[in-house]
């Protein structure tokens, strides 16, 4: 009798630890959520104008609920905006108007709610930590904050070029910025070929 409780007792652990550990999975989930957004699109020398600083950055932390601003309508449960502060180590500047330091925050088009909700413009790609990016800044934002110019316009993801949104200005931009970054240089040369 001992030893059927014990293994009741034994299965009843495993049973819950499973079910803690998938509902733990399920809650960590991001629910996607893409909103209506138009932005101005920018030609290469259009984009390279409007920005008052052009870099090459690593980003050093992952989208969260507490690098992310959400505001809401005024007695109303609707998100009125959403952005997440990044914050980025300077691999180069390509352009400094703002006379930036090597480590540098900027508002990106995205957040991350309570609710575990992954909130974007449709077709915008978060930038992710540790992955290298060429940056169009600008801070004709609201708040006066260095923001990246109209959503995936403004951002060239280095590792991955022929996937960006606008391939034109990403192409552009790596030939236009040749640099030491060893990762933008093979790039470089591959185009070059």
């Amino acid at each position: 009798m001992k030893k059927i409780i014990i293994f009741i007792s034994a299965l009843t652990i495993v049973a819950v630890g499973i079910f803690c550990y998938n509902n733990k999975i399920s809650s960590n989930d991001l629910k996607d959520i893409q909103t209506k957004a138009s932005f101005e699109k920018y030609d290469y020398l259009d984009l390279k104008e409007n920005a008052s600083v052009i870099t090459l950055v690593k980003i050093e932390d992952d989208l969260s609920q507490e690098n992310s601003i959400i505001n809401y309508n005024e007695n109303d449960p609707l998100i009125n905006s959403y952005y997440g502060v990044r914050k980025a180590a300077v691999q180069k500047f390509y352009k400094n108007d703002k006379k930036l330091v090597d480590s540098i925050s900027f508002l990106e088009p995205a957040a991350i709610t309570s609710n575990n909700e992954y909130i974007h413009p449709e077709g915008y790609n978060k930038m992710e930590k540790g992955k290298t990016y060429i940056v169009f800044l600008s801070d004709e934002t609201a708040s006066g904050d260095m923001s990246v110019i109209s959503a995936n316009n403004g951002k060239i993801d280095v590792s991955s070029i022929e996937d960006n949104e606008f391939y034109d200005i990403a192409i552009k931009s790596v030939i236009d910025f040749e640099t030491s970054n060893d990762e933008l240089n093979l790039t470089y040369k591959k185009l070059r070929l």
